[in-house]
């Protein structure tokens, strides 16, 4: 079976387009691709690894590209990979004794009485726009990055079960309408498995490579963006690409028998979808971020998470439904990144309160600061912002005590006097801050932790459901939505969601 880790081509994913599914034929004049694509890569896009993959899942059962009454909102997902400490960013304690408090100085916000730490002054002054849900708990202590991030990204705790992702079901029920993904995953989590891809034939199409990809990944990615994953070649035509598939389609009853049962119609629409991805120049132009003002991407700030959402913005202008991404702040020039890799904000390792290197808090949550900002202000001038749900949250929080760990993740080419920098926080399921924006939630904070931002508020704690519960609320999915309508077990959620995130 492919292996979509480590491959720059990821075509098996969902390819909504209601046109599509009514078999209606597809009438593209035979241009030639400014970028082509090997004949492996067409092979990926439309034959049998899709079958593995593609459909398999939770939602395979329901019809593909079935119009759905509810009116769903867009999805843009922020992962901060690691474990966000509350503590140094939205829920700083300043009375907190020395070993706890931060280092860094709590600030005012547009929210009365709602005070976030110096690094993040941009939001501080949009944060009437945004909905804090602190006291996010995790009911099994102990939480790893690989399940916690499992639980957080489809609002349920039981980890041995195959629960499709938010971004999968807004697709599924929100299917695009033009010839692009509904469902985009723009770079890896680090620590993550294969299951944030879940969703069967409406699992993301996974952009391996976003902006900043050329020093993250050295010489493996020289293109950004979508040209990064899809363009090797420049030796097939559309008509070529067509001829191929059509004629894979006449071979592949033979080569795989089981695309006679059961699946056979959904892996056809599953390639003509792929076609048409590949034929259509919709989600190319969304990563050509050269178009935008020069100012608006300096708005956005010239760093990976800046750059990657202004493109999850083109992509919704286009017709993409869901987004994701992780909180990737870049590198810093010269130096590795401490914590586990570059996506990672796994800060018990070395020099978490540190502005010199990537691994620092004072390197990375001022540039997630700027544009996470400006994503607010801009879908907001574009009257994008009521229709879009914008989420940023981890997997798990940070501990409260500061100073119990050095270089246990041994990385190299650090300074020593980073190196010996012990300041820092370990995992901490028990408790962190989410944050919500867009899609009519109001400006506030629901719950709080106690005075050493160590537990949740009595009675106020947030489990993955409740979470998950008021996240399809928000998109106008209500969480008893049956993803087979024929099965009771389908329900979206378990939980029931806070309905004080939009009063």
């Amino acid at each position: 079976m492919h292996d979509y880790h480590t491959s720059p081509v990821s075509f098996p994913r969902v390819f909504q387009d209601r046109n599509l599914a009514k078999g209606e034929a597809m009438t593209h004049k035979h241009e030639s691709f400014d970028h082509g694509f090997t004949r492996r890569q067409v092979l990926q896009a439309c034959g049998t690894t899709a079958l593995g993959v593609g459909l398999t899942g939770s939602l395979q059962a329901s019809p593909i590209g079935t119009p759905s009454p509810l009116q769903v909102k867009n999805l843009i997902w922020i992962q901060v990979n690691g474990g966000l400490s509350h503590l140094d960013t939205f829920d700083p304690k300043p009375n907190a004794p020395d070993g706890i408090r931060s280092p860094y100085q709590a600030i005012p916000t547009r929210l009365p009485g709602v005070r976030f730490t110096e690094l993040l002054p941009r939001l501080a002054s949009v944060a009437d726009r945004i909905r804090l849900v602190r006291g996010m708990n995790q009911i099994i202590p102990g939480s790893g990055h690989t399940d916690g991030s499992y639980r957080i990204m489809t609002g349920q705790s039981d980890v041995r079960k195959d629960h499709p992702f938010f971004g999968s079901v807004v697709a599924k029920l929100n299917p695009a309408t033009r010839p692009v993904p509904a469902y985009v995953w723009i770079q890896e989590l680090v620590d993550v498995d294969a299951r944030y891809r879940q969703g069967g034939a409406h699992a993301p199409f996974f952009v391996t490579a976003g902006y900043g990809a050329e020093s993250a990944y050295e010489a493996n990615y020289q293109r950004l963006g979508i040209e990064g994953t899809l363009a090797q070649s420049r030796t097939l035509t559309t008509a070529d690409l067509r001829r191929r598939h059509s004629l894979l389609e006449q071979v592949m009853p033979f080569q795989n028998p089981g695309l006679a049962h059961g699946h056979s119609e959904a892996f056809r629409q599953h390639q003509h979808n792929a076609i048409e991805l590949l034929t259509s120049n919709d989600t190319r132009d969304a990563f050509a971020l050269e178009r935008e003002p020069g100012a608006i991407r300096q708005r956005y700030g010239f760093t990976p998470i800046g750059q990657n959402l202004l493109t999850a913005r083109r992509l919704l202008e286009r017709g993409v439904r869901a987004v994701g991404m992780p909180a990737w702040a870049g590198d810093f020039p010269g130096h590795p990144t401490c914590g586990g890799g570059r996506n990672m904000w796994d800060h018990h390792y070395c020099g978490m309160f540190r502005a010199d290197f990537a691994g620092g808090y004072g390197f990375m949550a001022p540039r997630v600061d700027q544009a996470l900002a400006a994503l607010i202000e801009d879908l907001e001038q574009r009257g994008m912002l009521q229709d879009t749900l914008i989420v940023m949250t981890s997997e798990m929080g940070s501990a409260p005590q500061i100073g119990q760990y050095g270089n246990e993740g041994a990385i190299r080419g650090l300074s020593a006097e980073i190196l010996n920098d012990r300041s820092g926080r370990n995992h901490w399921p028990q408790c962190w801050t989410a944050l919500l924006a867009g899609a009519g939630v109001t400006g506030g904070v629901y719950g709080g932790s106690d005075r050493s931002g160590a537990y949740p508020d009595a009675g106020r704690a947030v489990s993955p459901e409740i979470f998950g519960a008021t996240i399809y609320q928000v998109l106008g999915i209500p969480p008893d939505t049956l993803l087979e309508p024929a099965n009771p077990l389908s329900k979206v959620s378990t939980g029931h969601p806070l309905m004080e995130v939009f009063s």
